[in-house]
């Protein structure tokens, strides 16, 4: 047989170790360690965000390259396998996937929408602490005008005080009025 290693030889007492290392076990014993119950819906979660965190590390990485023909089709088909690996998640979690409900609880969002969104939230914030650690980093704001300013600085203390609670930040109605002092502080200083 001209496949089989020599008898002596250092590929034989590799193959024989490796085998020894995977000699049968009883069955009740591998049985024994597989578990009794398995959350599908927490694997799911989990394979899902890992996934698209997967994905945006990735587009991140061609991104940076120059852009080609070549690098268009490997962005295709890094969507096309993540496609085709969340549609293959969804068969083996069958029933199991979470569902999630709108704020007014009767309509439910597409779980996958919220797993993208914790990906690129958890993507984004590992991409914010290596830059705030390779450098001195504070936020900027290019102010308009002196009320801008102070405006800007008073909704950035608004901000991290709520940050620093239990609350996430300030909800989208409060963030609306933000928005519209600070146009309209832009526009005072403007207007003629």
């Amino acid at each position: 047989m001209p496949n089989q290693p020599k008898p002596r030889s250092l590929v034989a007492a590799m193959l024989a170790d490796e085998a020894a290392k995977r000699r049968a076990r009883p069955a009740a014993d591998a049985l024994a360690d597989v578990p009794e119950i398995v959350d599908v819906a927490a694997w799911y979660s989990q394979h899902t965000a890992l996934l698209h965190q997967f994905l945006h590390h990735a587009i991140k990485r061609v991104a940076a390259a120059p852009v080609s023909k070549q690098t268009q089709r490997v962005i295709h088909s890094l969507g096309q396998t993540h496609a085709d690996l969340m549609a293959h998640t969804v068969k083996i979690a069958g029933p199991s996937v979470p569902r999630v409900l709108a704020r007014d609880g009767k309509h439910s969002i597409p779980y996958e929408r919220l797993a993208e969104a914790r990906a690129k939230v958890q993507v984004l914030t590992e991409e914010l602490a290596y830059l705030q650690a390779l450098e001195e980093w504070h936020p900027r704001f290019e102010a308009m005008s002196a009320k801008q300013e102070a405006l800007a600085a008073q909704f950035a203390n608004e901000i991290a005080a709520q940050a620093e609670g239990d609350h996430i930040g300030p909800g989208p109605t409060r963030l609306l009025e933000m928005a519209r002092q600070l146009y309209e502080a832009e526009r005072e200083e403007l207007a003629p």
